[in-house]
């Protein structure tokens, strides 16, 4: 796609790393593995890439109409989020008072975790060993880790939100606590850091952990409005802004390769920024009530549900051009979709008490 006129790019070279840090005295620091030196936050001077959000409307495009395997599963109560494990066939699947472990290709739950302080919300998060799942909680309520083999719970999480993410070597969390951004070491349950960003919304990792991306409310610049810095991990160094004027992004993605980062907004626009060039690759609008947003492990597609009360939706377009593939139609609302990390398979989960397994193999 063409760059936007109204998006403004400027090339982040080595040099204005310095600007941005400033010079003087080094700041003390604790080093970390997987992650680098965390320095506390300073005030930032100088200039950064800075780029809006274009206000028109993206361009339709005619969706292929896709007719894809769908194999579908009766909960016993509205499905509040979904993971895939890693290196499994297995979903971990949050309902409202308990957790499910579930056989991807016979649908046959195999575990239940039920009793946990954290199933109200039921957030949900398959760490990168394969053995362990984490339960987010709420501001006030903790979170839980709980390994497979054997079934146990194994440590309390400090208390987050669903959105939290964590790094690829599963050792950091990114999450929203008391209202602002915090990275937390999983071993220590410690913060290491805390952005002072006013009611972060979308937070990423990158794949190979050298930066963060964190969206939150800009209400500085007005009603509804928005920022999200793209930082770097080491020392928190701001990379790249954007701002935009409508509902704020709550999510934020990165394709495997880091090359691509998508946004996802709760009025359901998408956008797709090239990290590396600062152009726009793509937008599209994915539907009202954006609650999901997913990319393939192979980055060539993305998936995002959501909806409002009896009209849930879930979409797949191809991320290259931003072609919708295909689109299913639910009873409630979507809360969660995921990606198989080997298999052609899509998870959804939606609040009309139930979950479908969509088999994308004939998508090749």
């Amino acid at each position: 796609m063409r760059p936007d006129s109204r998006y403004v790019w400027t090339p982040f070279l080595a040099a204005a790393v310095l600007s941005v840090c400033g010079g003087g005295q080094a700041e003390s620091t604790t080093e970390l593995t997987g992650i680098g030196s965390v320095a506390a936050p300073s005030q930032v001077t100088g200039s950064v890439p800075h780029y809006d959000e274009p206000l028109e409307a993206p361009v339709a495009r005619n969706a292929q109409r896709l007719e894809l395997p769908v194999r579908a599963l009766k909960t016993p109560d509205a499905v509040n989020g979904l993971d895939f494990i890693p290196g499994r066939d297995q979903l971990v699947v949050g309902l409202n008072r308990e957790v499910l472990i579930i056989d991807a290709i016979s649908l046959e739950t195999t575990a239940t975790i039920d009793g946990c302080e954290s199933c109200l919300l039921a957030g949900v998060h398959g760490l990168p060993d394969g053995n362990h799942v984490v339960v987010s909680g709420n501001w006030k309520k903790p979170g839980e880790v709980w390994s497979l083999d054997p079934l146990e719970k194994v440590s309390v999480a400090r208390p987050g939100t669903p959105r939290a993410r964590y790094s690829m070597d599963g050792r950091y969390r990114l999450d929203s606590l008391e209202r602002e951004a915090h990275l937390i070491d999983m071993a220590t349950n410690e913060s290491v850091w805390n952005s002072h960003l006013p009611d972060p919304k979308a937070l990423a990792f990158s794949p190979d952990g050298r930066q963060l991306v964190i969206g939150y409310d800009d209400d500085a610049r007005g009603r509804n409005a928005g920022s999200l810095q793209i930082l770097r991990a080491a020392d928190k160094a701001i990379l790249a802004k954007i701002s935009y004027e409508r509902a704020t992004f709550t999510f934020a993605e990165f394709t495997p390769d880091g090359t691509t980062l998508a946004l996802g907004a709760y009025n359901g626009r998408i956008i797709l920024w090239d990290v590396e060039t600062g152009e726009l690759a793509g937008r599209f609008h994915a539907g009202d009530g954006l609650r999901s947003m997913t990319i393939s492990p192979d980055g060539k597609y993305i998936a995002a549900g959501g909806g409002r009360e009896m009209a849930g939706y879930a979409g797949l377009w191809r991320i290259s051009d931003a072609r919708p593939m295909a689109r299913f139609r639910f009873q409630e609302r979507v809360a969660g979709l995921d990606f198989h990390d080997t298999k052609p398979l899509l998870a959804v989960g939606h609040w009309a008490d139930g979950l479908a397994v969509i088999d994308l193999s004939t998508l090749e």
